[in-house]
């Protein structure tokens, strides 16, 4: 998880033994993801002239390991998936901004572990975003959210599912449910947020979890959260499928970001969990 120094930590469930990995390192580490084995975490960062870096460390904190670094025309990285079998590492990046303006192209590429190499699997320039990609089980298709207006995200988000051979793409939410944040679980439901723009800002709107089929059937609500109230956010999928790890969002502004569990299949009230003041929570799985 990320935590308020910007960072990345480990912590028990029951919020104990709480500490940093790689501290160390100068700059910002951000947006980790577990290998499936649950040995290593790849993870984001930035270094203290804001070039981002992709890394990877084992969970004992040692290896730490810079994997790719962007390059212009390559603006920055983000949002590390590994895939099932934990060969490679999908992630997305932005390139071609010009001065005080958005990026042109969005793209998602994968970083080969045995072959190191780096290759370009999806390229999006039509004037939206393309961004937090997560893999199919198989590894075939990749959902992610879209901005429709790149400078001005209040005009609409939505979810797309893509192949990853070909790029063909399939809208999965209107645009004024602002989904984003998907994850994909191992028995093909994509849990995903609403309202993204209300995540960190001063706003009272609602902000629920939600679930889809990737062929956009079987919409269902998780939270019931009205306005004004916690807002629900950066869904993960526990390793088991047995629930969902988010983070809660309470007060204005940023207010108190505390890791949330949400079971399924048992209820739809969420239950606090550690009360671990962080963001971008994810479970390790256990081999």
């Amino acid at each position: 998880m990320a935590g308020a120094d910007d960072g990345i930590f480990l912590a028990r469930t029951d919020g104990s033994d709480r500490h940093q990995l790689v501290a160390d390192l100068a700059g910002t580490e951000i947006h980790p993801d577990w290998s499936p084995d649950g040995g290593r975490i790849a993870f984001v960062r930035f270094t203290p002239t804001d070039q981002s870096e992709l890394w990877v460390v084992n969970v004992d904190g040692r290896g730490a390991e810079r994997l790719a670094s962007c390059e212009t025309p390559c603006n920055s990285f983000d949002a590390p998936d590994w895939s099932a079998d934990g060969r490679s590492i999908l992630f997305s990046q932005d390139a071609d901004a010009p001065a005080n303006g958005p990026p042109a192209t969005f793209q998602f590429a994968r970083y080969d572990i045995a072959t190191r190499a780096v290759s370009v699997v999806l390229t999006r320039t039509d004037g939206m975003t393309a961004e937090s990609p997560r893999l199919s089980p198989d590894g075939s298709r990749v959902v992610y959210h879209r901005y429709r207006d790149i400078e001005d995200p209040g005009h609409g988000s939505a979810l797309f599912v893509s192949d990853l051979v070909g790029g063909s793409e399939h809208q999965l939410t209107d645009w004024s449910m602002q989904a984003a944040y998907p994850d994909w679980s191992t028995d093909d439901l994509i849990v995903f947020t609403t309202y993204n723009l209300g995540e960190f800002q001063d706003t009272t709107k609602a902000v629920n979890l939600f679930t889809i089929r990737p062929d956009g059937s079987a919409l269902t609500q998780l939270t019931h959260f009205g306005e004004g109230a916690p807002r629900a956010t950066q869904p993960r999928w526990a390793p088991d499928g047995a629930g969902i790890v988010y983070t809660s969002v309470k007060g204005s502004g940023y207010g108190t970001r505390t890791v949330d569990f949400l079971p399924v299949g048992v209820g739809t009230s969420p239950f606090t969990g550690a009360g671990i003041i962080a963001t971008h929570p994810e479970l390790q799985p256990v081999p």
